[in-house]
């Protein structure tokens, strides 16, 4: 879902006068979507992350402390990915 929407406003923004043909056109507005797509849902995550660990995971979870930003929690889900078999 969120693909579609940034790979619509991608195409409609960007204009490449040295693109070829519209293949070369298309596959670099849907590269550019893609990496925008997966920053957006990073960040939401990593807010939604923080937002869940400080209110919930502290209070049941005695030895947990409140994380203190974002970056905490990206390293969190890098150590978790990192880990995963």
């Amino acid at each position: 879902m969120i693909g579609g929407v940034v790979q619509a406003f991608v195409g409609s923004v960007t204009s490449d006068p040295g693109a070829k043909t519209t293949t070369q056109k298309e596959m670099m507005t849907q590269a550019v979507a893609t990496i925008l797509a997966f920053l957006i849902a990073l960040a939401i995550l990593a807010f939604v992350g923080q937002y869940l660990w400080n209110n919930y995971v502290v209070e049941l979870i005695s030895i947990a402390n409140p994380a203190r930003s974002v970056w905490a929690i990206l390293g969190l889900f890098i150590f978790g990915a990192i880990m995963k078999p």
